[in-house]
């Protein structure tokens, strides 16, 4: 006999009876659930199958497109961004996302922000929490409570570019001469921790809460912010990334309020070589390479950016750029990009855009030996910073269905490991070829290498 026909069989007390353990069961199971479900949970999930093969892709040009927006690790893997989990796939140019080789998740907290140090990946999560993980299998190799972030979820959309490019108070710091650095800060304090350990360094409370402009670390081996509520005093402070150390400093012949911006910036804001400040409608350019910052000309350009020891800025004609030193402003070299299209490049796929002036020539970003420019008609053309020598050039052009898609903007940039990877975003005021997401196509970040 089964269960439901003795309970509707039976006497009427032991089917109340029988009725009220079955409920009892029901509810027990289903909060056996809700708890199995809804508890806090950290998952790790480390090394799922032989290390992703080396890449059989040599040479420039378009490597693949993504959805996400990657970090490389020891030039080995791609970390991604999404809203409560960090992963990483591979070969570093593979044409799309794979299967993460390892993913580290946290529930119910989010993920706020992601760096790289050396192979060590390092994510901030919605309650303060940093872990550092082995960037290469994803293993915890330490955790520790930091200060309570800016944003109190995820930012990062469908890409996670904000979240790995641009995260509000994270950022890395390689000092000279010493160890790698994490710096976490919000709008009352800011903390350095060793990279490799988690081990909190020092930590410095601000004296005027709620008034600090979003920093960024430089390859002097300072975290550089700005004290917005400073009246007499200097209002620009100097954190030695190692010891905490402040000291102000006040740019020549600049007045408050004061506009900093990071020049030639690492991930993150961070290991920045110079700086840009705009005070009273002047634009200046400093060298943060040493404890102080030093005023370099050539830097004044607002698209002027830093390879290396040189400064490369645009020419007189638009289809020129110049180097000068980062120490002392001597000239060092002058180039006339070729500008021409690539036989068989196809023409712009919209219409054009009232209004629109696109330069021919755009300094696109750096990394250590390599220029990156962006020219006419979607080309990647890559410098010797050194010496102004072509080192390659590419259109960036993906298959039969994007092939005519080359007529957009980039947003956010990344240089790492040989290879550059652009966000493409359309023109402003244009709305064709855009995907519902506000990118110029739906998968929005186009990888090349150099």
């Amino acid at each position: 006999m089964g269960i439901r026909r003795f309970v509707s069989s039976g006497p009427r007390w032991l089917r109340i009876t029988a009725a009220t353990a079955l409920a009892a069961g029901v509810i027990a199971g289903t909060a056996a659930i809700a708890v199995r479900v809804l508890a806090p949970a950290e998952v790790s999930t480390t090394q799922a199958g032989p290390f992703p093969a080396a890449s059989e892709q040599p040479g420039p040009g378009v490597r693949g497109v993504l959805t996400s927006a990657p970090l490389v690790v020891a030039g080995q893997l791609r970390i991604y961004a999404a809203t409560r989990q960090v992963r990483a796939d591979g070969p570093v140019d593979a044409k799309t996302e794979r299967s993460p080789y390892w993913s580290y998740r946290r529930w119910p907290e989010q993920l706020v922000g992601v760096v790289v140090t050396g192979d060590t990946v390092v994510s901030r999560w919605s309650d303060g929490q940093l872990v550092g993980l082995d960037g290469l299998t994803g293993e915890v190799r330490w955790r520790t409570p930091g200060p309570e972030p800016i944003d109190s979820g995820y930012t990062g959309g469908r890409t996670g570019a904000d979240i790995v490019y641009r995260p509000h108070g994270l950022h890395t710091a390689n000092p000279p001469g010493g160890t790698p650095v994490l710096i976490a800060g919000n709008s009352t304090e800011v903390r350095g921790f060793d990279a490799a350990t988690g081990r909190e360094l020092w930590q410095a409370r601000y004296d005027r809460p709620n008034c600090r402009a979003t920093g960024f670390t430089t390859t002097g081996g300072a975290f550089l912010t700005v004290d917005v509520c400073a009246t007499e005093e200097p209002p620009v402070e100097l954190y030695d990334v190692t010891t905490g150390a402040m000291t102000r400093w006040q740019p020549e012949e600049a007045r408050k309020p004061l506009q900093v911006t990071g020049v030639s910036c690492a991930a993150a804001a961070s290991d920045c070589p110079a700086v840009r400040i705009l005070s009273a409608g002047a634009r200046r350019g400093w060298s943060t390479a040493g404890p102080t910052p030093v005023p370099v000309p050539a830097l004044d350009p607002p698209t002027a950016l830093v390879a290396g020891d040189t400064v490369v800025a645009p020419g007189d004609d638009p289809t020129t750029v110049v180097a000068t030193s980062l120490d002392g402003g001597a000239p060092r070299w002058s180039r006339d990009v070729d500008t021409t299209a690539p036989t068989g490049t196809p023409a712009p796929s919209g219409p054009a855009v009232a209004g629109l002036s696109v330069p021919p020539v755009r300094l696109l970003a750096s990394q250590p030996g390599r220029l990156h420019l962006l020219v006419t008609g979607g080309q990647l053309v890559t410098l010797d910073p050194a010496t102004g020598a072509e080192l390659s050039r590419s259109v960036l052009t993906v298959g039969i269905t994007n092939r005519q898609k080359t007529d957009w903007q980039p947003g956010h940039v990344y240089a790492e490991a040989g290879l550059v990877c652009i966000e493409r975003l359309p023109h402003e005021g244009d709305p064709e070829g855009t995907d519902p997401g506000g990118f110029f196509v739906v998968q929005p970040m186009i990888l090349a290498g150099t």
